[in-house]
């Protein structure tokens, strides 16, 4: 009837139906698993839980299949998948200068127009004492200046959430979209692709992965070239003559709520004497490994092998 060769079984229809284990609700706008499967989780983790989790994955199944169990008897199959209604465009514009003894990091926000005497706008600056790591011994900060970008572009996310809390207002869990401006090519590139080995780069971006994560928002940082960023860059030599001094928004670093960004920092901080350590076992080992081999390849026998002066 349909003028294609599949069977009426692989054929579903209407604003309620389940494909292969899903369940999809046009009418409530929800989304998650059909009845069957449901069932048949329940049914597992059950088993699991019966046999005192004695499973390759026990720690697995402990941690979530619980949550799981729990949520599927209370009848909770479905989540809510919203309506992606606000979708806006470059909500704000940062930038950063690093220098020997400090960050700076400024920005704006155009949700009330492009005119900057009408747009919020602030400035932080980050001292040695207050943020230790991205600062080195000769080089001050400005090898971190892509870090400092990704944290400019942070505290604005910060700053929308806390005083324009109605913009990331939506249904669901997803809010909202927006995107945010920045003269550094690595940090829209990085937050594109949510991966970095840059230390510590990686921890500022899984604290605004996490953050764009619990506020329900996608922010994707676009690259503006510096010339159609000057704006940002004339509040950095503290030249506000663009902006009203009246909308200026007070925000320090303290009141951030880092949830990742420390405890990975304390994780680096006890790992680097560690590693210290490791490197200097290893030339070590190489010694002992040499020595030994020349002994062994016709060294004179009345020399005592190299690995007695290392003890």
């Amino acid at each position: 009837m349909q003028g294609t060769p599949f069977s009426d079984k692989k054929w579903r229809g209407g604003l309620q139906l389940d494909w292969v284990g899903y369940w999809i609700d046009y009418g409530r706008f929800n989304l998650g698993i059909s009845e069957k499967r449901c069932q048949w989780v329940i049914r597992s983790v059950a088993g699991m839980e019966g046999d005192g989790w004695l499973v390759d994955v026990r720690r697995f199944h402990e941690l979530h299949g619980r949550f799981i169990l729990d949520r599927l008897r209370s009848g909770s199959r479905t989540y809510d998948a919203g309506l992606i209604d606000k979708e806006y465009g470059e909500l704000f514009r940062t930038d950063a200068a690093c220098t020997a003894d400090s960050v700076i990091l400024w920005g704006w926000f155009l949700h009330k127009g492009v005119s900057c005497k009408t747009a919020p706008w602030f400035q932080l600056t980050l001292r040695s004492d207050q943020a230790p790591w991205l600062f080195k011994d000769g080089l001050g900060s400005s090898w971190a200046s892509t870090t400092a970008e990704l944290l400019a572009s942070l505290v604005a996310l910060h700053i929308l959430e806390r005083d324009f809390s109605e913009i990331l207002s939506g249904p669901g869990a997803f809010r909202c979209c927006f995107s945010g401006g920045t003269d550094n090519k690595a940090a829209g590139s990085i937050t594109a692709r949510l991966l970095t080995t840059k230390v510590p780069l990686m921890f500022v971006l899984m604290e605004f992965a996490h953050r764009c994560d619990t506020s329900g928002v996608r922010c994707l940082l676009n690259w503006r070239p510096r010339d159609a960023n000057q704006e940002a860059d004339r509040i950095a030599k503290n030249d506000f003559s663009d902006f009203c001094m009246d909308h200026k928004v007070a925000v320090s670093w303290d009141e951030l709520v880092l949830s990742v960004l420390p405890s990975m920092l304390r994780l680096q901080t006890c790992r680097a004497p560690l590693m210290t350590f490791e490197g200097h076992l290893l030339k070590r080992w190489c010694l002992v490994r040499a020595s030994f081999l020349r002994n062994r390849n016709g060294a004179k026998a009345s020399s005592p092998p190299h690995w007695m002066s290392l003890r």
